[in-house]
């Protein structure tokens, strides 16, 4: 593995070639059993690619994605949540703040972020 690789752990039942989805162009799949897989990045803006595309599915099966630290084992890396984009509709204009979307996001999980372009949507 090249210094400049980045790791992702991905899980999956019964995961196979049918994963040609993800918009890669310069990884190498690994699978290291237990229905993981590790995809090596070899360019960073790949990676960011694959994440911000996210979320992901196979077979109609949600992919829970993970990028390795240094050190990290990846069988032991909990795979447990996955980041959706909620989207929450006819609230009236004076809560469509960051603020309150902060709020909603914490209520439903863990709040990641906000997306400012879309208070003005409607």
């Amino acid at each position: 593995m090249s210094t400049s690789s980045r790791q992702m752990n991905v899980f999956n039942h019964n995961m196979d070639d049918k994963f040609a989805d993800l918009p890669l162009s310069s990884a190498e799949e690994e699978d290291i059993g237990d229905g993981r897989f590790i995809y090596k990045f070899y360019h960073l803006l790949d990676m960011n690619r694959v994440l911000a595309g996210s979320p992901w599915t196979f077979n109609n099966h949600p992919l829970a994605l993970h990028v390795l630290q240094k050190g990290e084992h990846p069988h032991r890396v909990s795979l447990m949540k996955i980041p959706f984009w909620v989207q929450i509709y006819d609230l009236p204009h004076s809560f469509m703040t960051e603020r309150v979307g902060i709020q909603l996001g914490n209520f439903v999980g863990t709040f990641l972020e906000y997306d400012q372009s879309n208070r003005d949507a409607g």
